[in-house]
């Protein structure tokens, strides 16, 4: 009797585990984006009130307005790599979860689908820092 008692509670306590896992991973994927587009808020924030001293030390409404402009196009990029960003680090879990289930038949063939992965994740990483992710959009629907 008692083994089984002590075997439902492991199980229990088992699924709490990888509920929990789940949630905190999750969990720190969101606080990332976050994060990000905190940044670019800031940023433009920062920008914004530049211009607005600048405007207050008699610079002409023509400069200020320019500069409002400057200040909404750099955060107008800041937020579309932000969810560049946050699409390849999804893409980059499911490519690792791929490589986890797949039925591999030696450890060579375990690194060689993690290294694909990593290096998918980082030419995905490059596309998104250089802004060219609608760029690189566009071909690919113009091919198809």
């Amino acid at each position: 009797m008692e083994s089984l008692a002590t075997r439902c509670n492991m199980r229990i306590l088992f699924l709490l585990v990888i509920s929990t896992l789940i949630f905190i991973n999750t969990n720190a994927q969101r606080i990332r984006e976050s994060s990000c587009k905190d940044s670019c808020r800031t940023t433009k924030v920062q920008c914004m009130s530049s211009c607005k001293r600048g405007f207050l030390r008699r610079l002409s409404k023509q400069n200020f307005l320019r500069c409002f402009e400057k200040c909404s196009k750099t955060a107008g990029a800041c937020y579309p790599r932000c969810d560049c960003m946050a699409l390849v680090e999804r893409e980059r879990k499911g490519c690792d979860r791929a490589c986890d289930s797949y039925p591999f038949t030696s450890s060579f063939d375990i690194s060689h689908c993690y290294k694909e992965c990593k290096f998918d994740y980082e030419a995905g990483q490059k596309i998104c820092e250089a802004g060219t992710m609608f760029l690189h959009r566009d071909l690919e629907t113009t091919i198809s």
